[in-house]
């Protein structure tokens, strides 16, 4: 079972969470202040009042506007101030969260493409394996059939990205852009016990079949009578044999049939004519 591997993307979310979490409290914050600045507001409203009822003088009056005026201006300059660095804060995250969504983008884009060129290639691979089926028991070989399983296998190959030359071709300055995050690329491994590869395939290299690395020991050479070809497998192939040569015996004797006859007919005419 696969595990999930934490990556820099990952990271990245995280940190963008946290700032998040971090500007809301400090919105609140802010809210907060400006609760209590019109709650000091309409205290001063009501002892202005309280004052020019008990004959306040205009030098009083005039002192007072003067604080105001300067409290409001000086909130106004804290807004202001505020709101420009939670715009600094902000910028960052938010082309950071347009950097993802467009990976995210071109992520699934290429997941849909991938899709699309494997389900050719199992179309492909299905309509080879039922060539080979229709194809048991006879005994002309078909020339396009090693031909059509190196395809399908180039092809599972192409949409696996078997090709280890066509991974890590981005450049540097494509890297910077992306903040050096790589994109992540699932391998599918496989534990085979035994593998049996025909001459052509030998002969090529084993990325052809969709082949990515192999471990393990490798015995390539003819094994028949060395004991390393399980019996069931020497067995079938041996009444496969045994099949193809008693066809192959009747086609003969069919053969050796039309030719007395054809010569049984060929001395009939003579006589006649005599």
């Amino acid at each position: 079972m696969p595990f999930k591997k934490q990556t820099q993307e990952d990271t990245v979310l995280g940190n963008v969470q946290q700032k998040t979490a971090d500007l809301e409290r400090q919105l609140k914050r802010i809210n907060t202040l400006e609760v209590e600045i019109k709650r000091i507001g309409q205290i001063e409203k009501q002892l202005g009042l309280m004052k020019l009822k008990s004959n306040e003088s205009k030098k009083d009056r005039e002192i007072n506007r003067i604080v105001q005026e300067a409290v409001r201006a000086e909130l106004g300059a804290i807004r202001r101030s505020m709101k420009e660095e939670l715009r600094a804060e902000l910028e960052p995250i938010r082309r950071s969260m347009h950097e993802m969504s467009s990976r995210l983008y071109q992520t699934e884009k290429r997941l849909a493409e991938t899709e699309k060129e494997l389900q050719v290639c199992k179309d492909l691979l299905k309509g080879i394996v039922e060539g080979s089926k229709t194809r048991e028991g006879t005994l002309e070989p078909d020339g396009g059939y090693a031909e059509q399983l190196q395809s399908g296998n180039s092809c599972v190959g192409e949409a696996y990205g078997s090709d280890s030359g066509e991974i890590g071709q981005k450049s540097s300055a494509e890297q910077a852009g992306m903040n050096n995050h790589r994109p992540i690329i699932i391998y599918h491994q496989f534990k085979v016990d035994k593998m049996y590869v025909d001459q052509f395939d030998q002969e090529n290299s084993f990325r052809n079949l969709g082949i990515r690395e192999l471990s393990g020991n490798l015995n390539i050479g003819t094994t028949f009578e060395k004991g390393m070809v399980p019996a069931e497998f020497l067995e079938e192939w041996e009444k496969v044999t045994q099949k193809l040569k008693e066809k192959k015996e009747k086609l003969n004797q069919s053969e050796e049939d039309e030719k007395k006859m054809d010569n049984k007919k060929g001395t009939d005419n003579e006589k006649e004519t005599e």
